[in-house]
């Protein structure tokens, strides 16, 4: 027992929270002991390594199955022995946390290996089921997940924790195709699951205390993405894209029925960008005849002021009778230029033709950047009780209960919860439903911050989007660009 400050008792409690497999290979009598985090898979794999069995051999099998049964008798003992101590642990919290964290990775890639089995009925309902299993892990458990992803990604990168981005920039190319787009795959998901601890401790904590370091997997992502071919985000030109919507022209919807909507809630004693932003957008929806309605106030009180945009959205998609299409612009994101360099109109509603989207089903339009989907900039149809189903489903529970809505524990809200359900809905489904534009034909981003794996903002572009600038660079920074590119919009 150590001093602490008058009347506080602390205690340093060292607990072995492991339990003892005997077994033996070719005669030999071997013990190992097996924590609550330990992977059965893994260890089974290592002793038929060194053994020279096949992993797939029928002893293999056997020896997994035990270290996995001799796991979860770890992971209950772990999980009494928290229950019984009201102290705060460190070595049993943490070993619980672990376990708890490999137990969810598990069932993450199991429901997305799963998801393609469900009808195209249930298969939202099959992703919120997943959702509402999120909800009953701690944002810790959660970082810790996108550990267990960093960890498949070095395995598969075959890198040592320690490696140097420049010794990593060199390596990765030279591996197979196919294990640098699975490792690129675990590392989104790296980044997606530790920004949950992210945003609970910090950064500088979770590195520290769990070995999650953001700043770490976005160079290792940026390293796999940069080996691959370039991805279609990145690799289509925006031209090609208006060159087409051109020609279908005739075929857009009306501008009058199309509804550009956004939410303007910014201190104007520290950054510009509410007036900045409004002038843009009411300039753009003037010179093409848009009805434009930017809101003013977030109404919910229990949730970030982003989340807002879809509440909006839903509130304009019930006007049926007035609009097709409802197409949300963040307040970050500005029209740069109503025309292309051949004097072509970039007119939003080109964008929106069944030729342009492929069909009449398209019920939402997004775009990807170099993680994941962005819904700074989309476009949903308001004749659509798929869209109506999938936003509510997306927004969820208004309960106050973080349990009940897991993503507003997420820095990235919204557009995480969007991403998770997709990731467990069936993806056929979603190819019928929804349409992606490369990320420069509406979500350009500004090259001043933004790293190498998006696709950056190109004087001409239509629109140019500060998507997370100020947690890039200081909100002066920020507000220097906001007037820099507002004044330099056509």
């Amino acid at each position: 027992m150590s001093k602490g400050s008058p009347g506080e008792i602390r205690y340093n409690v060292i607990v072995d929270n492991t339990v003892p497999l005997a077994f033996s290979i070719d005669g030999k009598s071997i013990t190992i002991a097996v924590a609550p985090k330990d992977d059965p898979e893994a260890i089974a794999d290592e002793y038929c390594s060194i053994y020279n069995f096949n992993s797939h051999n029928d002893d293999c099998e056997v020896l997994r199955q035990h270290i996995a049964a001799t796991r979860d008798r770890a992971i209950e003992l772990v999980g009494a022995r928290l229950k019984l101590d009201p102290w705060n642990i460190d070595g049993i919290c943490k070993d619980y946390v672990y376990a708890k964290a490999r137990e969810l990775h598990i069932f993450i890639k199991n429901g997305r290996f799963a998801r393609e089995d469900r009808q195209r009925s249930d298969s939202l309902e099959y992703a919120l089921e997943a959702r509402q299993t999120l909800g009953d892990y701690s944002n810790i458990t959660l970082g810790l997940v996108g550990r267990l992803f960093y960890e498949e990604a070095q395995t598969l990168l075959k890198i040592h924790s320690d490696i140097n981005f420049e010794t990593l920039k060199a390596k990765i190319p030279l591996l197979p195709k196919e294990d640098i787009f699975l490792a690129k795959k675990a590392l989104t998901d790296a980044i997606f699951y530790g920004a949950f601890m992210v945003y609970e401790i910090g950064g500088d904590q979770a590195s520290k205390h769990y070995n999650v370091n953001l700043d770490e997997l976005i160079l290792m992502h940026l390293g796999a993405t940069n080996a691959l071919p370039v991805p279609e985000h990145k690799s289509v030109h925006p031209s090609v894209v208006w060159e087409k919507a051109w020609k279908y022209q005739h075929a857009a919807p009306v501008s009058s029925k199309v509804a550009i909507v956004s939410l303007c809630q910014y201190d104007p004693l520290r950054t510009p960008l509410t007036m900045l932003s409004a002038h843009n957008k009411v300039n753009y929806a003037q010179a093409f005849g848009y009805p434009l309605f930017i809101e003013t106030v977030a109404h919910a009180k229990d949730r970030p002021p982003a989340w807002e945009k879809v509440k909006i959205v839903q509130k304009y998609m019930e006007m049926k009778d007035r609009f097709d299409w409802v197409v949300w612009t963040d307040c970050d994101s500005f029209f740069m230029n109503k025309a292309g360099s051949d004097g072509q109109r970039y007119d939003l509603r080109f964008l929106l033709s069944d030729q342009i989207l492929g069909g009449a089903h398209k019920d939402l339009v997004l775009s990807k950047d170099g993680t994941m989907l962005n819904t700074g900039f989309f476009a949903v149809r308001t004749n659509s009780d798929w869209s109506e189903t999938l936003l509510k489903a997306v927004y969820g529970p208004t309960t106050s209960d973080a349990n009940e809505m897991v993503f507003v524990r997420h820095p990235w809200w919204e557009q995480a919860s969007m991403y998770f359900l997709f990731e467990f809905m069936n993806q056929h489904e979603l190819s019928q439903r929804v349409h992606y534009f490369p990320q420069r034909v509406f979500n350009g981003y500004p090259k001043e911050y933004s790293n190498n794996v998006h696709g950056h903002y190109e004087n001409g572009d239509f629109v140019v989007a500060f998507s997370g600038c100020a947690t890039y660079v200081s909100q002066e920074k920020c507000n220097e660009l906001f007037a820099l590119y507002s004044k330099a919009a056509q």
